[in-house]
């Protein structure tokens, strides 16, 4: 098991779009195998936000993983960048 704390985390102003989108080209061939349509809609223009991008690829592969396992019987995965506010405080 891998742990990290805060003081191991290393955020840079990066834009979220990237490693989002290599991270569904990463398991479009397998989606497509285990009968599961993968839909990308990535909002264009998004800010820069501050990241870590190790971090932001490990999260997106446990979630796409999880999601394919979770459908034996094929379905669709939709995965999507956006923008939204809550409370006043903007969010990506």
């Amino acid at each position: 098991m891998n742990v990290t704390t805060l003081s191991d985390i290393t955020l840079i102003r990066d834009n979220i779009n990237p490693p989002v989108t290599a991270a569904v080209s990463l398991y479009r061939e397998l989606c497509t195998e285990q009968g599961i349509t993968l839909i990308e809609d990535i909002e264009p223009g998004l800010p820069e936000g501050l990241i870590n991008r190790e971090q932001v690829q490990q999260a997106l592969d446990s979630l796409i993983s999880n999601s394919i396992q979770a459908m034996p019987d094929g379905g669709t995965l939709t995965v999507c960048t956006g923008r939204e506010i809550k409370n006043q405080a903007p969010y990506l």
